[in-house]
């Protein structure tokens, strides 16, 4: 490969088999040199430790994802040097490779039958590395009342901020999108550039007293609102697709629909999204399950997916808990548009003090279903000691509230506790504890189709539902 010609990212030897199976993301560690003086998100072509092309991506120099990997070499035409077998230069189009990405993931999702589901109106459209565009998750909203079609961006690196014109152009092309609503992952851009040091990450851990990343009772991130007021071109902004010029987002509620149930959603300050899409299959089940059924407890229940799908499959009382007032009440309101609001009851209170208190109360034994759908107890590896006798303690309360044969709905959307597949022994230390025998109701469970997963980036599997049945 000519240096001359295009920057490079030269991997230390032994390093490309890695890449060539297909891993997205080119770290830190596997880089031997850099030349040609790539700049923060410029595309750079990745090449072993004898300039054979590997692939070509964005570079990051304050980032332990050192090249976010768009290509692969057969992906793409390698010129050579004329009149030599030199490797010349690979033409590296980021707006044209998202825009291809864009068009596959919505071919892929209109083969699944989510696109024109009327009952079925909301999907994760890109899933970051299994759609392979790292760093950029898109779910889609198609509201209920417009027919308008509302595209939430999590935008967790430097390269697509750099790029957002072309994403937000290519979502309306491609995917027929209207409006796109741009959120950033504030902690992971503090790190991709540079603000923060990647070494802070592993000193922090989600505490169960919030429902989300260290999200306060409002639902605001608060960690998210300051690095917002820092930097400003973080901050939530609303586009129109056809113009590429900020607009605004209706003044009436976005109305979706999963599976036939109605959810409000806030598209703006809302967890994550603004809703949880990867549980649908999950919540699906628990309506099944929850026919006939006296009494449901669903924790940290947000807007309520869990526990309506409940009352709407049967069961005579339903309470969700949430640390979130703001949650609580959207919740509500989706229990009054479902029909099922003499059903359900949600109270304000932090999952673990909220289950220390029904054991006081003498409601141990008595509850048919349990959900626990906690926060991301455990970031990262290095949180995993803190974070697992949490987990034990919440399993073992529900356990102990269950009535015997009562069904245990467990969840973690921590990727380290997936990839360490340490929530079954999570169960099985909280049922020794318990005093309670188990029995798994088939695998563990996780996102639905709509969240593919690269084979090479193992790292993209997080969510984890098993469900017991508690003796």
């Amino acid at each position: 490969m000519d240096a001359k010609a295009v920057p490079l990212c030269r991997l230390a030897k032994g390093k490309a088999n890695l890449f060539l199976d297909g891993a997205p993301i080119v770290y830190g560690g596997a880089v031997e040199t850099v030349s040609g003086d790539p700049q923060l998100s410029d595309p750079v072509v990745v090449v072993d430790h004898v300039d054979n092309v590997v692939g070509w991506g964005t570079y990051n120099p304050h980032s332990m994802y050192r090249v976010r990997v768009l290509q692969m070499a057969w992906e793409v035409e390698v010129t050579k040097k004329p009149d030599t077998n030199v490797q010349g230069a690979v033409k590296c189009d980021v707006g044209e490779v998202i825009k291809q990405r864009i068009k596959l993931a919505f071919e892929l999702r209109e083969t699944l039958g989510l696109v024109n589901d009327q009952n079925t109106t909301t999907y994760r459209l890109l899933n970051a590395e299994g759609d392979r565009l790292s760093g950029c998750c898109v779910d889609v909203y198609g509201d209920v009342g417009t027919k308008k079609k509302f595209a939430v961006v999590s935008s967790s690196s430097a390269w697509t901020q750099k790029h957002k014109a072309d994403i937000v152009k290519s979502l309306g092309t491609e995917a027929g999108v209207t409006t796109v609503v741009w959120r950033v992952d504030a902690k992971m851009l503090a790190l991709e550039t540079g603000t923060e040091k990647w070494t802070k990450q592993s000193e922090r851990s989600e505490s169960i007293e919030g429902d989300d990343d260290d999200e306060d009772d409002d639902g605001n991130d608060s960690d998210s609102a300051k690095s917002t007021q820092e930097n400003p071109d973080w901050a939530t902004q609303v586009y129109d697709t056809s113009t590429l010029e900020t607009t605004e987002l209706p003044t009436t509620p976005l109305l979706v629909k999963e599976n036939g149930v109605s959810f409000e959603v806030d598209l703006m300050d809302g967890h994550k999204t603004g809703f949880y899409v990867d549980q649908r299959d999950n919540r699906l089940n628990l309506r099944k399950w929850s026919q006939g059924k006296d009494k449901v407890l669903d924790v940290c229940c947000y807007t309520g997916g869990f526990a309506l799908n409940a009352a709407l499959g049967g069961a005579l009382r339903v309470v969700g808990v949430d640390s979130s007032q703001k949650a609580l009440d959207m919740a509500s309101k989706n229990a009054v548009t479902n029909g099922v609001s003499k059903q359900c009851s949600f109270i304000k209170a932090e999952a673990f003090k909220h289950l220390e208190f029904l054991l006081e109360q003498g409601e141990a034994n008595s509850y048919d279903i349990i959900v626990l759908d906690p926060p991301k107890l455990a970031p990262n590896a290095a949180a995993l000691q803190r974070a697992t006798p949490k987990y034990v303690g919440l399993n073992k309360r529900a356990m102990q509230l269950l009535k015997p044969g009562g069904l245990l709905v467990t969840c973690s959307c921590s990727g380290a506790v997936t990839q360490n597949r340490l929530l079954p022994d999570v169960v099985v230390a909280a049922a020794a504890s318990a005093g309670k025998t188990i029995t798994a109701l088939g695998p563990a469970r996780g996102p639905g189709e709509d969240q593919p997963l690269e084979p090479g980036y193992p790292e993209g599997n997080y969510l984890t539902v098993l469900v017991y049945r508690v003796l």
